[in-house]
């Protein structure tokens, strides 16, 4: 597995992976893993893995809100399942 491509916005840290770095690009495939995390500043950090039978395709970040650019990963201790998350 290796990570082929970054987010077009150039900003944000969601990554894409193929098997080698020769793979197209396979964005929003089926969701895996949903997430969210608390940036720096306690901003809500969305987290979701999407992939096929095979492996992850595209690790994403992204507001909750929509309220604030993401430029970096939340911290792991901060994680939790996004329903956990949103019903606190």
């Amino acid at each position: 597995m290796k990570v082929i491509a970054r987010c077009g916005c150039g900003n944000c840290p969601t990554i894409m992976f193929g098997e080698n770095f020769e793979s197209k690009v396979q964005e929003n495939k089926n969701l895996q893993i949903d997430y969210t995390g608390k940036g720096k500043n306690g901003e809500l950090i969305g987290i979701s893995v999407f992939g096929n039978d095979q492996m992850p395709t595209e690790l994403e970040f992204y507001s909750i809100y929509g309220e604030s650019e993401i430029i970096e990963i939340p911290k792991i201790e901060t994680l939790k399942s996004i329903t956990e998350n949103l019903t606190e």
